[in-house]
């Protein structure tokens, strides 16, 4: 009978402390992995924005201004161009800010009468 009580496989209790200290481990492991995931998905939608204001602002930049209804002409996504757009000293100064993020925009200033066309060089309407 002594035999047969050495050769017994792990005990009950044994079982269960290891068990508690693998839900232990996993739970900061697991917390770990959604953390990394929210902050890459913000990463995306922060490079996506920043996309978006540079490519509207580019825009804007190759079409030009001769008036705030050119800006409303052009379609612009995912960008809000602020109201405080100022034409002075021959130039239009405005804000493009993304509408998801506010602390992604840029400030421009573009040359008044600007609209490029073919005769003046642009490869415009």
């Amino acid at each position: 009978m002594k035999k047969f009580k050495e050769r017994c496989g792990t005990t009950l209790p044994e079982i269960l402390i290891s068990i508690a200290l693998l839900g232990l481990l996993i739970v900061p492991i697991s917390s770990g992995i959604f953390t990394s995931m929210r902050i890459n998905e913000k990463s995306d939608d922060m490079m996506r924005a920043r996309l978006a204001v540079s490519s509207a602002a580019e825009t804007i930049m190759a079409v030009g201004i001769d008036s705030a209804d050119t800006l409303r002409n052009l379609n612009l996504p995912d960008v809000v161009i602020d109201n405080g757009i100022t034409a002075q000293d021959g130039y239009w100064t405005l804000t493009v800010r993304s509408d998801k993020f506010s602390e992604v925009f840029v400030e421009i200033r573009v040359r008044s009468n600007a609209v490029r066309t073919s005769e003046n060089g642009g490869g415009g309407p």
